[in-house]
């Protein structure tokens, strides 16, 4: 019984790496094509054809500035969302711990 209970603990830690690394590599790619998603909206409601890229980016560069001098809770707000979305890399990096671990045994 214990024999069985060790090669089963075995087993499910590769499986459970391989998981954690899939779900976190899927999730990581569909918070990377939103994030996308979302530059191109706001590139395109900023008018980046009319008055060009360089404007663009010196525009939200104001924008940004304007943010965080008049709303600094809306910066701190800003930035513990970029944090949140980060979340699929921790679930990448517990699958690569969990094979690396299989491996070495």
């Amino acid at each position: 019984m214990a024999a069985a209970r060790i090669a089963a603990q075995g087993t499910g830690r590769p499986v459970l790496g391989k998981a954690l690394l899939t779900l976190g590599g899927i999730l990581l790619v569909a918070q990377v094509a939103l994030f996308s998603w979302h530059v191109e909206q706001y590139w395109d409601r900023a008018g980046a054809q009319a008055v060009g890229a360089f404007s663009a980016v010196g525009m939200a560069a104001v924008h940004l500035v304007n943010t965080v001098a008049w709303n600094p809770g809306a910066a701190l707000a800003g930035s513990v969302q970029v944090l949140v979305l980060c979340w699929p890399l921790l679930l990448v990096a517990a699958g690569i711990v969990l094979l690396r671990k299989s491996a070495s045994r």
